[in-house]
């Protein structure tokens, strides 16, 4: 599993490429950020019990004494870098909810540096900074529309949060196997969502919807593709690499998210930008990044 842990974390951030699609079709169909969030964390959670319930009973045994962690994961980290961003997609637009969430490999290695005593070289700060510059590009910031400072700090937020689950990740998967890891954390995204988002206003909203055959596709699809099926992948190929390494490579995801954006809604996409994006992927696996 370890030599494949770069290519896990690549397809993960490929897989999150997706998700604006699904946000915006839950939209159209009347599930606010709140809501649309809650349902992708619930659906997550029920996906993720299932499959160790099958497969393995005994990844679902956890210690109390470390339930803060996968509170502080499901809650802080999942939860609230999902109604973050999609909070910012509704409220600015989808390119610029990306480059701010990619923010997240900047604080990954400054806190990495300081909680976790990973090695801060210049192959990682360069490899930010490309990636960063990447995603800026294939986003499309710097054009004329400016955003409020308020929706600046919600897209920095999901940034922040998104980074903050790789930095507690990697404490709980000291002890815990990625699976156990990933699933209690949408556990406790799942139950908090009911109470934030109001799981009868969600109940209230699904009964209204004249197609239900499509609602309950997107109401699947959403927790299947934007969050069962990446984190996953993130969280087992977190467990064989370092934080910031993994930030870096996840990148992959707004250059998808331009791919998609540029065959199915005829965006603009920047070959630059996408080009430095590899560019910095190339960059943290050809070097030797090591983990302390």
């Amino acid at each position: 599993m370890k030599k494949f842990a770069s290519v896990l974390i690549i397809l993960a951030g490929a897989v999150w490429g997706t998700m604006g699609i699904f946000v915006n079709e839950m939209d159209k169909i009347g599930f606010s950020s709140l809501q649309t969030s809650s349902v992708r964390v619930t659906v997550a959670a029920v996906a993720m019990l299932v499959l160790l319930a099958v497969t393995d009973k005994s990844k679902l045994k956890i210690h109390i004494r470390d339930l803060y962690l996968f509170i502080i994961l499901g809650v802080g980290c999942i939860l609230g870098m999902s109604i973050l961003y999609f909070y910012t997609i509704q409220h600015t637009s989808l390119s610029v909810a990306a480059i701010l969430l990619y923010t997240s490999p900047i604080w990954v290695i400054i806190i990495s540096a300081i909680f976790l005593h990973e090695k801060i070289t210049w192959q990682k700060l360069l490899a930010v900074i490309l990636a960063f510059l990447g995603c800026a590009m294939v986003s499309g910031l710097g054009g004329a529309d400016a955003i409020s400072p308020f929706f600046l700090l919600t897209g920095v937020g999901s940034g922040l949060a998104y980074g903050l689950y790789s930095i507690f990740g990697t404490v709980a998967m000291r002890k815990y196997h990625p699976y156990t890891v990933t699933a209690y954390s949408f556990v406790f995204a799942a139950i908090a969502s009911w109470f934030i988002a109001n799981a009868f206003k969600i109940i209230d909203v699904a009964s209204a919807c004249p197609n239900k055959g499509v609602m309950i596709f997107y109401m699947i699809a959403t927790g299947i593709v934007t969050a069962f099926t990446p984190y996953m992948l993130y969280t087992c190929g977190l467990k064989h690499t370092t934080a910031g390494k993994a930030a870096v490579m996840a990148c992959t995801e707004p250059l998808v998210a331009t791919v998609l954006g540029f065959f199915i809604y005829g965006q603009s996409a920047s070959l630059f930008g996408i080009i430095l994006i590899i560019l910095a992927i190339l960059i943290v696996n050809n070097f030797g990044i090591t983990k302390k």
